[in-house]
């Protein structure tokens, strides 16, 4: 669980700041509104650090909250980014207040402009406005764990052209099939929903038993998928001294589009599934974000 946390960190983070800037921004238009004198640099030293300290403390609250809901809702966790985004543009620009009183429409009709500013603005993050645009995010992302298992038992969970699809580290590989006349590649194709299936040609780079293992992959690009199956993942492996075994993953994904790169990167996704593999790997509950969704799409195919 508390590795979960961690992997959040990223959104817990940006949900605490931006909320905090928000409350920050209507407390100053309050001052404002109120004609109160507002606290300058030259008051006491007490002072301000009785405000450093109620920050600290407030932002500390935030983000326990923040989560505690990634924890209960954890398919609802991008709902941090989103409303803490909008709260901060919603209250510093105002946009529904001053489209109200430019047309001099009443207070039922700015709430029903502000409600429709928030989905169009969640439709640009995480819908598929952008889509349409041609250009999309190169993502990047190297991460290490333990696993308390010997490099031998970890080296098949990797290794897809040595040791095949039965160890695999991930949950929803389907099927893998040597491509005829090229004994480097192979083509693979992952469970993503009932009868279907995102298809790879993964390449082989390197394959050093049983510390190192590298492969290039490409996936069958068409309208729905384009931009998001491209890039390069390298993984290697150390005996940490203790029965165990470090792993260290390397994962390059080309122009994505990116809605996808932004999800990634606020899930720490190659760290969370590496979590989640490690997990599995002694017999422990798998709290990872890409195992919920592993187990939920096996769940229904």
């Amino acid at each position: 669980m508390f590795r979960l946390i961690y992997r959040q960190r990223r959104r817990l983070l940006f949900g605490t700041i931006f909320l905090m800037l928000t409350a920050a921004v209507q407390g100053r238009r309050q001052f404002e509104e109120q004609s109160v004198e507002m606290i300058t640099f030259s008051g006491p030293l007490i002072t301000w650090l009785t405000a450093g300290l109620t920050i600290i403390v407030v932002g500390g609250i935030v983000f326990a909250g923040l989560a505690l809901f990634v924890l209960i809702f954890r398919r609802w966790r991008m709902v941090v980014e989103i409303v803490s985004f909008w709260m901060l543009l919603s209250c510093s620009l105002r946009p529904a207040e001053r489209l109200a009183e430019q047309f001099g429409l009443p207070a039922a009709a700015t709430a029903i402009i502000s409600v429709a500013l928030f989905l169009a603005c969640m439709s640009v993050i995480y819908g598929t406005v952008l889509d349409r645009f041609r250009f999309g995010l190169d993502w990047k992302s190297s991460r290490r764990v333990r696993v308390k298992r010997p490099i031998e038992e970890v080296w098949p969970a990797f290794a897809l052209a040595e040791c095949g699809s039965d160890a695999n580290w991930e949950q929803i590989l389907h099927d893998v099939q040597p491509v005829p006349g090229e004994p480097d590649s192979f083509d693979v194709s992952y469970l993503m929903g009932p009868s279907i299936f995102l298809k790879q040609r993964q390449t082989v780079l390197a394959s050093d038993a049983p510390t190192h293992y590298s492969y290039r992959f490409s996936g069958d690009v068409h309208g729905r998928n384009r931009r998001l199956t491209d890039g390069e993942f390298d993984v290697k492996l150390e005996p940490d001294g203790k029965s165990g075994t470090l792993v260290t993953a390397f994962h390059h994904q080309k122009a994505m589009l990116p809605r996808t790169a932004l999800a990634l990167w606020f899930d720490d996704q190659l760290g969370d599934a590496l979590d989640g593999f490690a997990a599995r790997s002694r017999g422990k509950r798998d709290w990872s974000m890409t195992g919920l969704e592993h187990r939920t799409t096996l769940s229904l195919s």
